[in-house]
């Protein structure tokens, strides 16, 4: 019986030095990923400060240069605006002069805000009118997007 609780210590203080050793073991590679873990997520922490500083010089860069552009776009519409208007004005008047050697004569373009009657042809009022402000209209809208995507051409130059 002495041999059998002999032999019974030895087996317990056997599987209790293996469970031990094994249980140790397993703590060691526990810490061990997360020792890596903690390496990985320092690492991944560092990269993306990186790359917010990045990204934040790029939005401070891309919004200086979209007011830059903005602030050279206004005054430069502005022209285009005006031109339009000046190129309507001159087509309105170049339509209103007789056609050589026809005995059509169309209505004479009156000046923005001077008063006529409305039976007057080109006083501002009814077919002509509307025609004349449409193709200011156009004109206008037309030297505008020509602005706008010079400006668009430029940015972009910028930016790349």
């Amino acid at each position: 019986m002495i041999r059998l609780a002999i032999a019974g210590a030895a087996f317990a203080l056997v599987l209790g030095a293996g469970l031990f050793y094994g249980h140790a073991r397993f703590e060691a590679g526990q810490k061990e990923v997360q020792g890596r873990w903690n390496e990985e997520r320092v690492i991944a922490a560092v990269k993306l400060a990186e790359e917010t500083a990045r990204v934040q010089l790029l939005e401070t860069k891309y919004t200086r240069l979209a007011k830059e552009m903005e602030d050279d776009l206004k005054p430069r519409l502005a022209d285009a605006t005006a031109s339009s208007a000046d190129l309507a004005r001159r087509l309105r008047n170049a339509a209103s002069r007789t056609c050589s050697g026809s005995a059509v004569r169309l209505p004479a373009p009156t000046a923005p805000g001077s008063s006529g009657s409305a039976a007057e042809p080109g006083n501002g009022s009814g077919l002509g009118a509307t025609v004349d402000a449409a193709i200011e209209a156009h004109l206008g809208a037309c030297a505008q997007d020509a602005v706008a995507l010079e400006g668009w051409q430029e940015w972009w130059m910028e930016v790349q």
